[in-house]
């Protein structure tokens, strides 16, 4: 990022806050995985069940 385009975006978050919304984007990733398997799984039985019908 240059100087100039630096000063145009005054709303860059201190570190602190940028450490905090990390930490929250990466349990919520986790959350996201998990969901996401479970979903596939659901989706596996789903299908068996189609296939019985």
């Amino acid at each position: 990022m240059t100087l100039e385009r630096r000063e145009r975006v005054p709303y860059l978050l201190p570190n602190k806050q940028m450490l905090l919304l990390n930490k929250q984007m990466r349990a919520l990733n986790k959350q996201m995985l998990l969901l996401n398997k479970q979903m596939l799984s659901l989706n596996k039985q789903m299908r068996a069940l189609n296939k019985q019908m």
